[in-house]
């Protein structure tokens, strides 16, 4: 969805449309190899890795939250 969304909104970056993705499925966790295949195609010189990246280290914070409590 995160590589759909990235061609279907060329010119919004990239933290906007993994805080989009991230609204309409909350539990998402994008395939970084695909995330990378993407990023490339479309021009986005990393950005959308490093955006989705965030993805992961928010969910695994509140995985860690939640195993904590």
């Amino acid at each position: 969805m995160a590589m759909i969304l990235a061609q279907a909104f060329p010119h919004e970056n990239e933290d906007a449309i993994v805080d989009r993705l991230v609204r309409i499925r909350p539990q998402a966790w994008p395939n970084s190899r695909m995330i990378r295949f993407a990023d490339e195609l479309l021009g986005r010189d990393g950005r959308l890795i490093v955006a989705v990246s965030r993805v992961y280290a928010r969910r695994l914070a509140a995985i860690r939250r939640e195993g904590l409590n």
